[in-house]
C-alpha cells in the first residue's frame, strides 16, 4: 500500500464491518478473540485491541492483511527451498553493511529534526561509586 491512498483507504475500511467479514481469516480471526480462545474463556480481555482495529486502525492493519498473507505465503514459500533461504539470508546480512542505528539516528538529527547532537561527560568510575569501598 503507498502512502497517497491512505486517506481513501481509511475512508473505505473504517466502520465498513461487512466488508471485513468477508474476509474469512479476519472474521474467523475476530470470532476467535471474541470468544475467549486465546484468553482461557475471557471474552473482554481482546476487545480494546477488536475495537481498535475495527473502529480505529491508525496503521491499517485491516486493511494490508490480504497483503500480508499474501507476502507470508511467498515468505513460507521460499522458506522451504533450504538452500535458496540461505543464500538469501546471507546476502541480507552482507548487504545490511550500511545500516546503523548511530547513522540514521544522525541523519534523522541532520535531515528530519535539524538539531545538532548535545555531549553529554560521562561519570568516571571513581564519580559513579562515589568512593564506596575505595
Amino acid at each position: 500500500m503507498r502512502a497517497v491512498h491512505l486517506d481513501a483507504v481509511r475512508i473505505h475500511f473504517l466502520g465498513d464491518h461487512a466488508r471485513l467479514s468477508r474476509l474469512f481469516l479476519i472474521k474467523a480471526v475476530m470470532d476467535l478473540l471474541r470468544e475467549g480462545c486465546f484468553s482461557r474463556g475471557d471474552r473482554e480481555v481482546f476487545r480494546p485491541l477488536m475495537d481498535s482495529l475495527l473502529y480505529h486502525d491508525p496503521y491499517l492493519l485491516m486493511a494490508d492483511f490480504r497483503a500480508y498473507l499474501d507476502c507470508q505465503g511467498r515468505v513460507d514459500e521460499a522458506y522451504r527451498d533450504k538452500e535458496q533461504w540461505t543464500r538469501m539470508s546471507i546476502l541480507n546480512v552482507a548487504r545490511s553493511g550500511k545500516f546503523s542505528s548511530d547513522r540514521t539516528i544522525r541523519e534523522y538529527c541532520d535531515e528530519i529534526w535539524k538539531v545538532q547532537p548535545v555531549r553529554i561527560g560521562l561519570m568516571g568510575r571513581k564519580d559513579f561509586l562515589g568512593g564506596m569501598g575505595q
